[in-house]
């Protein structure tokens, strides 16, 4: 019984933050009763915790369970948070924050950040995420053991984990990168325009003008985040 409480707390923490179940609209109730399903189905692979540990060091793994647990679902759910957050930088750049959307999962939201949310979740699936994402929990168990109660027997290289966040970081900023070149080239020649003709109001043909072209530099610039963004999601596994 220690031994899958212990379980379950990891895998409670797995799910709070793990990009399929920390919706809104997902109920409490459902993701609790999932965690405890899925604490049963993996309790006979994971070595028991020992029957003589006392208080003080049980409930002490149980947190560092939770820790561990939520560490595994941060590396998959960075890389979609990004993408999400690249999304919200190009609609500011382009105007459409002023239309403003609500998600019954993401609360208020804009259209590129909707899109690119639902464009990541796809592609997550797609390559086996979600798989590969429950093999690396389930390894967890082995770099991290169940009665641990201290991170020094934590066998992960953080210094990977580090590279990693960096190179997600770098991927939302490159990401939007092209955007924002676009739209501060296409300021620069409409202010010109106006300086020249007085008469031309750059404000209203930026606003018409720039979700079109944005739409296009998105386009074209898709297949080469889709490829990277697959890199980032099979190195994050590569972790474990």
């Amino acid at each position: 019984m220690s031994s899958l409480m212990l379980i379950f707390a990891r895998v409670l923490g797995f799910t709070h933050l793990f990009p399929a179940f920390p919706q809104r609209s997902f109920p409490i109730l459902v993701k609790v009763a999932m965690s405890l399903l899925i604490a049963v189905i993996i309790s006979p692979i994971v070595p028991a915790a020992p029957t003589d540990m006392n208080s003080y060091n049980f409930f002490l793994s149980l947190g560092l369970n939770v820790l561990a647990g939520m560490f595994v679902a941060f590396l998959t759910r960075l890389v979609l948070d990004i993408i999400q957050v690249a999304g919200e930088v190009m609609d500011n750049q382009l105007g459409l924050n002023a239309v403003s959307l609500f998600d019954p999962n993401l609360g208020q939201t804009t259209t590129l950040s909707l899109f690119f949310n639902t464009f990541g979740i796809v592609m997550f699936l797609y390559v086996g995420g979600l798989e590969l994402t429950l093999i690396s929990f389930v390894k967890s168990f082995e770099l991290f053991p169940l009665t641990a109660i201290d991170f020094s027997t934590f066998k992960i290289n953080m210094l990977q984990v580090v590279s990693l966040t960096q190179k997600v970081i770098t991927f939302g900023i490159i990401g939007a990168s092209p955007i924002i070149l676009v739209t501060l080239f296409m300021d620069i020649v409409l202010g010109l325009m106006s300086r020249a003709a007085q008469q031309i109001n750059p404000f209203s043909i930026s606003f018409s003008l720039k979700p079109l072209v944005g739409v296009l530099v998105i386009i074209l610039t898709l297949p080469f985040m889709k490829a990277r963004f697959v890199e980032l999601i099979l190195e994050g596994v590569k972790v474990f």
